[in-house]
Formats: C-alpha cells, structure tokens, sequence
C-alpha cells in the first residue's frame, strides 16, 4: 500500500483534535531528513485486528515498524493466578508506558490468590511493540507505519 500524507490521513478526524494532534506529532517526529539522520515514512496501511493477542506481530519489536492506534482494547474471561499487564514500547524498544490491574480476591477452592482482569480501552496511541501478559484478547484499529 502506498504511503498516505498526514493532509490524507486527518481528513477523516474532522471531530477528533486529540487525534489530529497525535498524526501531526507522529508525522513531525518521524517523517524527516537531517543532516546526519535521514528518517521517513515509506508505508502507511489501515489495520484492523481483531483476535488472539499470543503469536501476534504486535509482539514482536522491528527498528521499521510502528503503530498507531485509534484505539485498542484487551480482553480475558478468566480470572488469573499472576497480574495481568500490558507494556507499549517506543521506537527504541524501551517501555514508554504500561497498565497493570491489581484487583485480587481469595480463591478458596484453589486456597490461592486470583486477579481479576479488567478490560482496558485507549484511544490515540503509538507504540512499536506491546507486552501482554493475562489477556488473551485484543483488539486493534489504526495503522502500521513503516519507516526507512
């Protein structure tokens, strides 16, 4: 897919400003050539998933790939022995930012400690790799970014 312009791609964010305010960040920060550093976005593609978090690219760290999410939101029917958590990390594959969700009870079938997931929602995002840990579920809808 061909690359989209930031005019193209905030054309449909007429009623978003925290949306537009993200795509230009986005664009300022990783569509540039410098003396000494030349960095631009070659591919913009719409993706939408829908599935399993485990065996998803959104695991694995490529110096190439970004995201940006309108949104993404994590799910999990079961109550959990460890506490759930979601780690995003930036471009240089450090951790920018992360939810964990402590909400344990006493299991007193299992005489154990359980953690109830509760399922995050967020909205304008970027991220070039998530960690997930207790949520079997997520949900996606944005794009991914490859750059040069």
């Amino acid at each position: 897919m061909p690359r989209i312009e930031l005019n193209d791609i905030t054309a449909n964010c007429q009623n978003d400003p925290e949306r537009i305010n993200l795509l230009r960040w986005f664009y300022s920060q990783f569509d540039y050539a410098a003396p000494g550093i030349n960095r631009n976005i070659i591919n913009v593609e719409p993706l939408v998933y829908y599935g399993a978090t485990a065996g998803t690219e959104f695991l694995v760290y490529a110096a190439t790939k970004l995201y940006i999410g309108y949104e993404y939101a994590f799910a999990n029917a079961i109550a959990q022995v460890a506490i759930p958590y979601i780690y995003f990390y930036d471009a240089g594959n450090v951790a920018m930012f992360y939810y964990v969700f402590h909400m344990p009870y006493w299991d007193a079938t299992a005489a154990a400690a359980r953690f109830l997931c509760q399922s995050p929602y967020q909205k304008n995002v970027w991220f070039s790799r998530l960690a997930a840990g207790g949520y079997s579920y997520m949900k996606f809808n944005g794009y991914r970014i490859t750059l040069n």
